[in-house]
């Protein structure tokens, strides 16, 4: 004859747990196993924690540039040329689009990151 089934354990929403501490859903969540405050901090590629507003999360798991934060008071992201975080130099906007010394290529957007540009006819 099987033994009795154990008596049911309290159902725990896997959600409220973020390594061994609980969370509070809607108002937190983890980030590789370290619970932050939703409006604080922000995860990127859910494993680094970033200062939402003073920093940012800069995502190419496609590249040698991976997972970044930055300073988004003096870098950018960029999606190529180069591809992850640039520092923006004294009297420009960006930094994207400035590799190989062109002056003002980073005026302009090159298909918005697909690779080539769209002309409309």
């Amino acid at each position: 004859r099987a033994a009795a089934p154990a008596p049911p354990k309290e159902q725990v929403d896997p959600r409220s747990v973020c390594g061994n501490r609980r969370i509070r859903i809607g108002s937190q969540g983890c980030c590789g196993g370290v619970p932050f405050s939703f409006g604080k901090y922000g995860c990127c590629g859910e494993k680094k924690l970033y200062r939402t507003g003073a920093q940012g999360c800069c995502l190419h798991t496609d590249s040698s540039a991976g997972i970044q934060i930055y300073d988004t008071a003096k870098q950018n992201c960029c999606d190529y040329r180069p591809k992850g975080v640039c520092t923006i130099k004294s009297g420009q906007y960006t930094c994207c689009g400035t590799g190989s010394g062109a002056k003002e290529h980073g005026r302009r957007r090159h298909g918005h990151g697909h690779g080539h540009s769209r002309r409309r006819h």
